[in-house]
């Protein structure tokens, strides 16, 4: 009998949430691209891929004898991913359910590249990426992972994958982070204009106005022109039609509309003039899914394009 070697295992693509086993949750990590937080807390590493998968060495190429061929032989090597580090709480083997606070995000997703859940756990719960605040270094971000009920996401947190009683997957993001520097979802900042994107809110140069740069929802565009500064919340409707919507009050989802926070402005006087500081919460186009089923309610799910 002759075997035919054929090639590894896929590989997954950035945030790939998956049941292993029908024992454990898996999210194989991205990456998180933050220069403060690189500096402050350094960056992450990961081992090169498996022998089975890759056949890159450290010390040129070696030859190993294997089912009777001539192959290249393997040697583990770390290698810096230029991530920021991605923290979780939890025991080093598999994380705690909950979300992960500066007092309890002890672990670092370690050199394989992945954080584990037990299976068993609430009946539907989230796989969120997020920062938190360290007193010692109250301007960069701490990126942690966890796993939540929908009652503990915050509004600048990024949902990665919706689970269903501990055994469907419903992949919501899929690839890396980049934080701008010079402002996050949670530190404002004057009006970035240095880095494009959709729906971005832009201050207009020399006036008390602000936009909003056009972006898409399912193809369909949106975008506001120039208007006056106020401390207002800036929203995207995404559903039944696409309209960006400035109020100062909430906005719900229900079943017959769907609205995301695109970001905020707060303009406040400062006894000279106005302080001004804009929270981008979207930086790109989406693909929306409404999802309803009998009598349950609708459900919304977003993918970045």
């Amino acid at each position: 009998m002759i075997g035919i070697r054929t090639s590894g295992a896929e590989r997954p693509y950035p945030f790939q949430v998956e049941v292993s086993n029908a024992q454990i949750i898996v999210c194989h990590v991205g990456r998180v691209y933050d220069s403060l937080s690189g500096g402050v807390y350094g960056v992450s590493s990961q081992n090169s891929w498996p022998a089975g998968q890759n056949k890159i060495t450290h010390r040129g190429l070696q030859k190993a004898q294997a089912y009777n061929k001539t192959e290249l032989a393997y040697f583990p090597k770390s290698v810096k991913t230029n991530s920021a580090k991605i923290y979780y709480k939890g025991s080093p083997s598999l994380a705690g359910r909950g979300k992960a606070t500066t007092s309890n995000a002890t672990n670092e997703v370690g050199i394989h590249g992945y954080v584990a859940w037990p299976r068993t756990g609430p009946q539907h719960e989230y796989i969120i990426l997020h920062y938190i605040r360290d007193t010692d270094n109250p301007d960069t971000n701490k990126w942690c992972i966890s796993a939540v009920e929908e009652a503990d996401i915050s509004e600048s947190d990024i949902v990665i994958a919706y689970i269903a009683n501990g055994e469907t997957v419903r992949q919501i993001w899929r690839s890396d982070v980049c934080a701008p520097d010079g402002g996050d979802g949670g530190g404002g900042n004057g009006g970035d204009t240095s880095q494009p994107h959709p729906f971005q809110i832009v201050k207009d140069e020399g006036f008390d106005t602000f936009h909003v740069s056009e972006g898409t929802v399912n193809n369909s565009p949106a975008g506001y022109p120039s208007t006056g500064l106020n401390n207002v919340t800036v929203w995207l409707q995404t559903y039944p039609t696409v309209a960006i919507i400035i109020t100062n009050e909430g906005l719900a989802t229900d079943e017959n509309q769907a609205f995301l926070r695109i970001g905020r402005i707060s303009h406040i006087p400062n006894g000279t003039g106005y302080t001004t500081k804009i929270y981008q919460y979207i930086r790109n186009s989406l693909w929306l899914e409404r999802f309803k089923c009998g009598d349950d309610p609708a459900q919304y799910w977003y993918s970045q394009i």
